[in-house]
């Protein structure tokens, strides 16, 4: 009948739609990651000293995801503990750099979830039962969510790059790869920065020694 074929017209008309607003949203979420990257690409200069690095990574991470604060960290997986070496944050969050704290004060399940190679994703520090038990650690440093990545060397458990908010906060995927596409990009500047450091940091004494040689 006319009403029957009106209603699978309908119903065909909407599917389309649907297919339609799914395919957009996708084109959206890859132009959003393509101009990430390569903002990302054009802050991450290689050779750049790695604190500069760090620091230009933590910013853009953090207007990109509207974050309260973003901290890059060095481990000292040997003694459990790590130092937040720089951060970006937003007005009326207070700093934490240069603070030396345990893994352990923060959840166990979290850091193995870091050590086994995945970004930990946590939308409520006061509910989720990764974390629940260590609410009062997260809530001193004004963190409510948190999404962490991390990477290691030979081994060894090396960095975090930690994203905070300041309330509960539900993470998408695309945050995720987000802060898995800047800790790695991040780690690939720093190593180089710190290479290029460490060159010149041999080439001038090279140059000092050669100096006093002439010298003497």
């Amino acid at each position: 009948s006319d009403v029957t074929a009106q209603h699978h017209a309908h119903l065909e008309g909407e599917r389309l739609h649907e297919e339609l607003n799914d395919k957009l949203q996708r084109l959206e979420k890859a132009e959003r990651r393509q101009k990430f990257q390569l903002d990302l690409a054009d802050r991450l200069r290689p050779g750049a000293p790695a604190e500069d690095v760090a620091a230009a990574a933590c910013e853009l991470l953090g207007q990109h995801l509207r974050a309260a604060r973003v901290v890059f960290c060095d481990v000292d997986d040997a003694n459990g503990t790590f130092i937040v070496r720089c951060e970006w944050m937003r007005s009326g969050m207070a700093t934490v750099t240069g603070e030396v704290r345990s893994l352990d004060d923060f959840g166990a399940d979290n850091i193995a979830i870091l050590r086994a190679g995945n970004v930990f994703a946590c939308d409520d520090t006061a509910t989720d039962v990764r974390t629940a038990e260590h609410a009062a650690a997260y809530a001193r440093v004004n963190i409510h969510s948190s999404l962490a990545s991390t990477l290691g060397k030979s081994g060894k458990f090396t960095i975090i790059l930690n994203v905070n908010q300041a309330e509960r906060y539900n993470w998408a995927d695309e945050d995720i790869e987000r802060a898995r596409d800047n800790t790695e990009r991040e780690w690939t500047a720093a190593e180089s920065g710190r290479d290029q450091e460490e060159w010149r940091g041999e080439r001038d004494e090279r140059e000092e020694r050669e100096e006093r040689r002439e010298e003497g």
